[in-house]
C-alpha cells in the first residue's frame, strides 16, 4: 500500500455493516489501514470481535478507533443504534458502507415462497433503505459518502436465484434515485456491484447442500474472467469501495461500479484464449 494512503480516511469515520466475515471485513481492515475510525457492524458477537481485533492490528494497535455494533440491520432499533453509538463514540459520521444482505437457496421459482421472498427482500433492499435513511442527518453535516454493495446478478439474468438478483437490482436503481434525493446535500451515493468472491457466505451454501457447489462454480467462473481468468478477490473488491468513498471520487455519484474483471461483457461460455 502506498505510503500516501495511509492518513487517507484520517479523521473521517466510517460504518461497515456485515463486518464479521467477508468482504465486509475486508473493507473494515482497509479502512482501518489508511486512518480511519471504523465501527463494524454484525449479527456474531464472537467473528465481530475477531474482525475488530484484526483492524487494531492493521492500525498499529490502536484501540480507540473501533467500535462493535451488534445486531440484525433488519431491526429498525439496530439501525438506529448503528448511528447513536457511531456518534457517541467519535463524534460524527463520513462514510456509510451498505454491505450486509443475504441470499437462500432455493430449487428455482416454483419453491420460492413469500417467506424467502421477504426475507431476501427485506434483508438485501428494505434494511439498507432505512439504514440510509437513519444516517442522512449526520452525513448532511460532514458531506458524507455512502457505498451500498450489490452484485453483478443484478446485471444479468438467471432462471435460479431470482429473487436474489431482482432485489439486488432495486439495490442498483435505489442508489440512482438517492443520488438524485440526497445530491443537494452533498451527499454522494454509489454501488459496488462484486463478481463472484468465494467468502464466508459461498461456504455456508456449500455446506447447507452437502458439497461444493459454489466452489467448483466459482473454479468454472475464474477462466470465464477476460481479466486474468480468475475470480476476484475480497481487497480488490474492497479498494473500490475505499476509492468511491475518498476525495477522489469527488464528482462521482449514483454510479453502480462492476468490480468483475469484464466477465459479465464475456457472453463465451469458454476460456477466453489467443
Amino acid at each position: 500500500m502506498p505510503d500516501d494512503y495511509s492518513r487517507q480516511f484520517e479523521g473521517q469515520v466510517v460504518i461497515v455493516t456485515g463486518a464479521s466475515s467477508g468482504l465486509g471485513e475486508e473493507m473494515a481492515l482497509v479502512f482501518a489501514e489508511r486512518g480511519a475510525k471504523v465501527t463494524l457492524c454484525g449479527r456474531n458477537v464472537e467473528r465481530l470481535e475477531v474482525s475488530m481485533a484484526k483492524c487494531q492490528k492493521a492500525a498499529g494497535g490502536a484501540k480507540d478507533r473501533f467500535i462493535t455494533a451488534i445486531g440484525d440491520v433488519n431491526d429498525s432499533q439496530v439501525r438506529k443504534n448503528i448511528i447513536e453509538s457511531t456518534v457517541k463514540a467519535f463524534g460524527r459520521l463520513d462514510v456509510l458502507v451498505a454491505n450486509a444482505g443475504m441470499g437462500l437457496h432455493t430449487e428455482g421459482f416454483m419453491s420460492e415462497s413469500e417467506e424467502s421472498y421477504d426475507v431476501v427482500f427485506n434483508s438485501n433492499l428494505k434494511a439498507p433503505f432505512f439504514l440510509v435513511q437513519e444516517a442522512i442527518p449526520e452525513l448532511e453535516k460532514t458531506k458524507g459518502k455512502v457505498v451500498i454493495i450489490s452484485s453483478i446478478g443484478s446485471t444479468t439474468a438467471t432462471g435460479r436465484f431470482i429473487v436474489g438478483a431482482v432485489a439486488k437490482a432495486g439495490l442498483d436503481h435505489m442508489t440512482r434515485c438517492l443520488s438524485l434525493a440526497l445530491g443537494p446535500k452533498n451527499i454522494r451515493v454509489n454501488c459496488v456491484n462484486p463478481s463472484i468472491v468465494y467468502t464466508r457466505a459461498y461456504r455456508y451454501f456449500d455446506e447447507k447442500m452437502g458439497f461444493d457447489v459454489m466452489k467448483k462454480a466459482m473454479e468454472n467462473q475464474g477462466p470465464l474472467h477476460p481479466l486474468n481468468g480468475r475470480c476476484s478477490t475480497a481487497r480488490e473488491q474492497a479498494n473500490v469501495v475505499a476509492f468511491l468513498a475518498s476525495g477522489d471520487a469527488n464528482f462521482v455519484t449514483g454510479q453502480c461500479v462492476k468490480v468483475d474483471g469484464a466477465v459479465t461483457l464475456n457472453r463465451s461460455t469458454q476460456p477466453l484464449k489467443d
